[in-house]
């Protein structure tokens, strides 16, 4: 049995994408679960060289003040780890989901931007408060993150859509649920539809 994973890109989602997604270089990783092989189409951002002429993976994240209140600018010259630390707990979701795309894609460590609002009045206008090297086992241990959860409920998807018919299927994360629904993609109605 093999299973292939993919992430949709920036060309399937938006024509306007393509020009931002650009520097991004998808990388394939093939990985063995208990006797079941699969394939994941990970997505690199970056690359620094070492000192060893070698090239060093990076993920470029960003988290985004939402509250401009909260005076990220001022907490970030006196005390950025406290800042970052209670910024990733509050982004859970999104910094667990920057765990697993560096951990699949063999990325060590993420480059972590501070993006504010230039204007709490204007969306489209913002400045960057700082950039942060993190390694990845850092903000691991920062979030109580463990991968071997991640691959315990990949085991478990794998196994339920081993037990159902061939075909496509589509996963859908409801907002604000700590739900995930499984749906069986109809080629045909796809078909009558374009």
């Amino acid at each position: 049995v093999f299973f292939f994973f993919k992430q949709k890109t920036a060309y399937e989602i938006s024509a306007c994408l393509v020009g931002s997604e650009m520097c991004i270089r998808d990388r394939y990783r093939r990985w063995t679960l208990d006797g079941l092989d699969f394939v994941v189409r990970t997505q690199v951002d970056s690359y620094v060289q070492t000192d060893m002429g070698q090239q060093k993976f990076l993920k470029v994240c960003a988290l985004n003040e939402s509250d401009l209140s909260s005076e990220w600018r001022k907490k970030y010259e006196f005390n950025k780890g406290a800042l970052l630390s209670a910024e990733f707990r509050n982004n859970m979701n999104k910094v667990s989901r920057w765990l697993c795309e560096a951990y699949l894609a063999g990325v060590s460590d993420l480059k972590v931007g501070l993006i504010s609002r230039s204007d709490a009045k204007d969306s489209k206008k913002h400045s960057l408060i700082g950039v942060e090297s993190l390694s990845r086992k850092n903000i691991e241990q920062t979030i109580g993150f463990k991968m071997n959860e991640g691959w315990a409920y990949l085991k478990y998807l794998i196994e339920y859509l081993r037990g159902q018919e061939d075909g496509e299927y589509a996963l859908v994360k409801p907002s604000y649920r700590q739900t995930i629904r499984i749906y069986k993609v109809n080629k045909d109605k796809e078909e009558e539809q374009n």
